[in-house]
């Protein structure tokens, strides 16, 4: 029995909150296995119990939801937090979290107590975890007969958190997803002609990325396509319009105006042959208002294609496209204190991956943390894999990278917690490192 068991039935606790726990994990197991209607995905969760917002709260009706949604053993382990929060006829509540230290994890659910607004389309759009930063959220779970999500918040900054109160605040969601997918681009590209650009200074940026924008970060201004106000509409899509299209410098663009773009409305072109190779654009982010001033903001992207590489008999050009029906603010807020999990090993990992050099590699229940210094790029790829005393391994594909104190922190999130003293082994980008 490794340690971190041993801790764990170490903990006193009342007698009927024990028995209360078996119960709550068997029939959290017979939820799980009559249940049809629960949308599974794998989550990350925590290999350390911390009793601290009642004991009482770990045989809630609250937890006892999140166990029937992942491993029982390992939803129980997490930290009860359990404080909610109504507003707008929606219920928000935040079950367990717990941290390392780097990565905050708090899991929380949504419920429409008046309506239909949350579904499994739930995309949180304003959120806010005091001291922490870098944030996602992911819908793991949803009930189609009560109508609640179970979303997991990721924030890094951990180390800053531990121990501390914090406030975690939602102030608008998006639901009603609605995807367009492959629609066809009716644009005659061989009646595209040249066109005399403008200048997007950089202040009115509000995103970037691709090729094309790969090096130019440095410069006061981007040549850009004038508003023609072609106003090209697109077959299904009534949020978006092509403004212009043109060549500058040999390079197609093509300028887009986002209506609504509060609901977060998206998509992106790409050329696709008969095969389904797909070529995508570099594109850039600006604004305008409403008289065409060009702005900071991100109500107009212009989308490039570097089409000397490109035959363009061969491809056509499609595009995928996002769009969402509701969009839902309000605040729903609650302040509780998180503990962290010491459960770590670290692992000497000297090795120059050009633009910045690791030093060591952390292993705990969240995951793996390289650190390093230098720069990390955008284009960086990490792979890891652990390999388990068992035998078993797990692959590691999310990243997240964090920069603290001129220190570099990948962090790489297996798809199941780890059991930090069950690893044998890891390897990253093909380099073996015993445990």
């Amino acid at each position: 029995m490794n340690r971190i068991r041993r801790a764990i039935e170490s903990i006193e606790l009342p007698s009927d909150l024990h028995n209360r726990s078996k119960l709550g994990v068997q029939q959290a197991k017979l939820r799980k296995r009559r249940s049809k209607k629960i949308i599974i995905v794998p989550v990350i969760a925590s290999l350390f119990l911390v009793f601290s917002v009642g004991v009482a709260a770990a045989t809630s009706t609250s937890m006892n939801e999140l166990v029937a949604k992942v491993s029982p053993e390992i939803a129980l382990l997490l930290q009860p937090v359990e404080l909610s929060s109504t507003d707008e006829g929606i219920n928000m509540e935040v079950v367990a979290a717990m941290n390392d230290d780097d990565t905050a994890v708090v899991y929380v659910t949504m419920q429409d107590l008046k309506g239909e607004r949350i579904d499994e389309t739930l995309d949180i759009y304003d959120y806010f975890i005091s001291g922490g930063h870098s944030f996602t959220s992911e819908v793991v779970a949803f009930d189609e007969i009560t109508k609640t999500a179970t979303v997991r918040f990721l924030a890094s900054g951990g180390e800053k958190i531990s121990n501390k109160k914090l406030k975690f605040q939602i102030r608008s969601f998006l639901s009603d997803k609605q995807v367009f997918e492959q629609t066809k681009v009716n644009i005659d590209l061989k009646s595209v002609e040249d066109k005399k650009p403008i200048d997007l200074h950089r202040d009115f940026i509000s995103g970037m990325g691709g090729k094309v924008y790969s090096n130019v970060k440095d410069r006061e201004s981007i040549k850009i396509l004038p508003d023609d106000h072609l106003n090209i509409k697109i077959p299904a899509i009534d949020f978006m319009e092509v403004t212009n299209v043109g060549f500058i410098k040999n390079k197609l663009h093509i300028q887009t105006k986002w209506l609504h773009n509060d609901k977060d409305n998206h998509g992106s072109f790409y050329f696709m042959n008969t095969a389904g190779d797909k070529i995508y654009p570099s594109s850039i982010s600006f604004g305008r208002d409403k008289s065409g001033k060009l702005e900071y903001g991100n109500n107009f992207q212009e989308y490039v294609f570097d089409v000397d590489t490109i035959n363009l008999e061969s491809y056509e050009l499609s595009g995928d496209f996002t769009t969402s029906g509701n969009f839902v603010s309000g605040n729903w807020q609650t302040i509780f204190k998180l503990s962290d999990v010491n459960e770590s090993k670290i692992v000497d990992f000297l090795y120059n991956f050009g633009n910045w050099q690791s030093q060591e590699v952390t292993i705990s229940p969240l995951g793996l943390t390289i650190i390093g210094l230098g720069e990390v790029k955008n284009s960086t790829e990490i792979t890891a894999t652990i390999s388990m005393k068992n035998g078993s391994t797990q692959k590691l594909t999310h990243l997240i990278s964090i920069t603290d104190k001129g220190q570099i922190k990948l962090k790489l999130l297996p798809n199941e917690p780890l059991d930090v003293e069950e690893v044998k082994s890891i390897s990253i980008n093909g380099i073996d490192l015993d445990i």
